[in-house]
C-alpha cells in the first residue's frame, strides 16, 4: 500500500489534503482543548503545536478567548472532563482565526498565561465561592521593604530630611 505524506509545498502553499481556513491561505491546525480542576479554580489548556498569539475578554457569564491563527478547536477532551466551573465551552468561529467561548458561573475571574506553546486560562472561584467552592485563602504576604536609596536618587518611600548637605564640596 503506498504511503502518503501531507507535507507543506516548498512555495509555502498548502500540501494536498490540508484543509484551509475559509478566506485564509493557512490551514487550519487542530487544536486539542483539556481541561481539569485545581482546588479554588478550574482550568483549560489549549495545546497548540506553535506559540500563537491571543486576547482574552470578558462578557457577562463569558470569556472570549481569540487566537491569532486559524484552528479547529477539539473541544472532545475538556466535555469529558466537565470542569465544575465551565458551563459551556464552544468554538464561535468558523475557518479563520480560532475563536473559543468560555462560559463560566456569574462573578468568576479568570488569570490566563502560556506554558511554552500552551495556553491556560484558568476560571477562578470567586470570593463568595461560585460553584460551591469555599474562597481560596491567598498566600501570606511576605513584608516588602523599600529599595535601598542609590547613589544620587532617592527612594520613593523616603522624604529628605532637611540639614546639612552631605555632598562633597566642588573644588
Amino acid at each position: 500500500m503506498p504511503l502518503t505524506l501531507n507535507m507543506p509545498a516548498a512555495s509555502g502553499e498548502a500540501a494536498p489534503g490540508d484543509v484551509a481556513a475559509p478566506g485564509s491561505s493557512q490551514p487550519a491546525v487542530s487544536v486539542r482543548v483539556r481541561g481539569g480542576d485545581h482546588p479554588g479554580y478550574s482550568r483549560v489548556v489549549f495545546d497548540w503545536p506553535d506559540v500563537v498569539a491571543y486576547r482574552i475578554d470578558g462578557r457577562g457569564d463569558e470569556i472570549i478567548v481569540r487566537f491569532d491563527a486559524a484552528g479547529d478547536a477539539n473541544l472532545g477532551p475538556v466535555r469529558a472532563v466537565a470542569p465544575r466551573l465551565v458551563r459551556d465551552i464552544r468554538q464561535s468561529s468558523a475557518g479563520g482565526p480560532l475563536e473559543v467561548v468560555i462560559t463560566v458561573p456569574a462573578g468568576a475571574d479568570w488569570r490566563d498565561f502560556y506554558v511554552e506553546s500552551r495556553v491556560v486560562v484558568d476560571i477562578l472561584a470567586d470570593a463568595g465561592g461560585a460553584a460551591g467552592e469555599s474562597p481560596v485563602e491567598p498566600p501570606a504576604a511576605s513584608p516588602v521593604e523599600p529599595p535601598a536609596a542609590s547613589s544620587g536618587t532617592l527612594s520613593s518611600a523616603s522624604t529628605p530630611e532637611p540639614g546639612p548637605s552631605t555632598a562633597p564640596a566642588a573644588n
